[in-house]
């Protein structure tokens, strides 16, 4: 089943539909369409850091490609990688030259070096844990040269003030679990997805797996909720501050 696909399909096409992302505790996000997931980057802390990307760059999890577009349209060679079969199809439809169905955890890429990674919009915590992520991270270091940086988007889930949010937080730190770890399926014209685990993780433990798993802290931006990270492979496993405030 590949309703992410089926999404970004129907949406380049131009059938816009709306889809749901339902949690376990009961909260239901209806998205009116995908015209959000098209668009690259988001933010201006984004554009910075792509427009200064160069060499060449895996996209983890790209999506219909739209981080890979815009980087292509500026020279920089793209591999985009996806495990939905759909997805990629969009993404050779809009010109990506290099796309590929492939699980971005474990990315089979025969030894290939990149100037840099990207992994944007909380697609870093798909199917994460506080067990896995860091190991996850780890892996990522192979495919990356001494200078290479990797580039992480998504939120500070301690942000909201949405009452059921709020809530969730709270029953998670009770049973000593991560405050945004949730159970997540996915609804879009009449199919409905297996759950999968998603974990948006705090800053301070993001900063802890990213450390865990060999890499620096060199920046992170902040605007509202929105986070991006920039790291490099560290030769050391001390524990990184994280920027100032």
């Amino acid at each position: 089943m590949d309703i992410w696909g089926r999404i970004y399909l129907d949406h380049w096409r131009g059938r816009r539909h709306a889809h749901t992302l339902a949690r376990d505790d009961g909260e239901r996000n209806v998205v009116e369409d995908a015209s959000r997931y098209f668009e690259a980057p988001r933010w201006s802390a984004e554009q910075s850091v792509c427009e200064s990307l160069s060499g060449r760059v895996l996209d983890l999890g790209c999506g219909p490609g739209s981080y890979s577009r815009f980087l292509e349209e500026r020279g920089v060679d793209v591999v985009a990688v996806d495990s939905s079969p759909g997805a990629i199809r969009v993404c050779r439809a809009r010109g990506c030259r290099d796309a590929r169905v492939m699980d971005f955890k474990q990315p089979a890429l025969d030894g290939q070096l990149f100037d840099a990674l990207i992994c944007m919009g909380n697609t870093v915590g798909i199917n994460q844990s506080p067990g896995t992520l860091a190991p996850f991270l780890a892996g990522l270091r192979s495919l990356i040269g001494a200078e290479g940086r990797f580039v992480v988007s998504g939120v500070d889930p301690l942000s909201t003030t949405v009452p059921n949010r709020v809530e969730h937080h709270a029953r998670n730190i009770a049973r000593g679990l991560p405050p945004a770890l949730v159970r997540t399926k996915l609804e879009y014209r009449g199919e409905t997805s297996d759950w999968w685990d998603l974990w948006i993780p705090t800053e301070e433990e993001f900063a802890t797996a990213a450390t865990q798993g060999g890499w620096a802290i060199e920046t992170l931006e902040r605007a509202g909720a929105a986070r991006l990270w920039i790291l490099r492979a560290s030769a050391s496993q001390q524990v990184n501050r994280l920027p100032d405030r």
